[in-house]
């Protein structure tokens, strides 16, 4: 498993993943480390003949053509390296911003997102693990130049080793510097939003 939780990670250190430091079959692929997967591999994302497996589609075939779908993106190296946003450097050049966030940080997050577009898609949900969402779709859309937040957590087996009230919200670092940008333009400045930034800040759920 591919644990983004870990207490290294809470604790704010930097951490490195290489191929052979993720243990799980499915993260290697849609972290870019491998291009296959083990034989029958689909069959426990969906079911085998003995109706185990996670049954997170229905037909294992569905399994085979999401993968097809998800070609393995160009790489800068053999590691990939997570840091919290205080801790980069000027020689770093980092390719996505991953939030961790309740309703009321995502709802903010999400506006910004859809504030200078006319997309009714400038944030997408798609289908994947864990870290398909945090890394992949991201990487993808920053690669492609479409620029589109990715929401993320809504796969079990990750979601269950997460907080109850988190989702992950990752955007390609070029729309994260426009975000940054134009902040102080959007409905950050209202008092709309001064009274959901109060309730974030006093960690009250009403």
């Amino acid at each position: 498993m591919c644990d983004f939780t870990t207490s290294k990670g809470k604790a704010g250190e930097s951490i490195c993943l290489q191929a052979n430091s993720v243990s799980c079959i499915g993260g290697k692929r849609y972290l870019m480390f491998t291009d296959s997967m083990p034989p029958n591999f689909e069959c426990y994302i969906s079911h085998y003949e003995d109706g185990s497996g996670e049954r997170y589609k229905y037909y294992p075939e569905q399994v085979a053509a999401f993968w097809e779908n998800l070609p393995r993106l160009s790489t800068k190296g053999d590691n990939l390296i997570f840091k919290q946003w205080d801790k980069l450097e000027e020689t770093d050049e980092p390719e996505a911003v991953i939030f961790f966030a309740n309703l009321d940080v995502l709802s903010g997050l999400f506006t910004l997102a859809c504030f200078d577009s006319t997309a009714e898609d400038a944030v997408i949900a798609p289908f994947g693990a864990g870290c398909t969402n945090m890394v992949y779709y991201p990487y993808r859309e920053q690669l492609n130049g479409s620029n589109r937040c990715v929401l993320g957590l809504f796969d079990p087996s990750a979601r269950k080793r997460a907080k109850s009230d988190l989702i992950t919200f990752a955007v390609p670092i070029s729309k994260f510097m426009t975000i940054i940008d134009q902040m102080e333009e959007s409905f950050l400045i209202t008092d709309t939003w001064s009274i959901i930034q109060r309730r974030i800040k006093s960690g009250r759920m009403e």
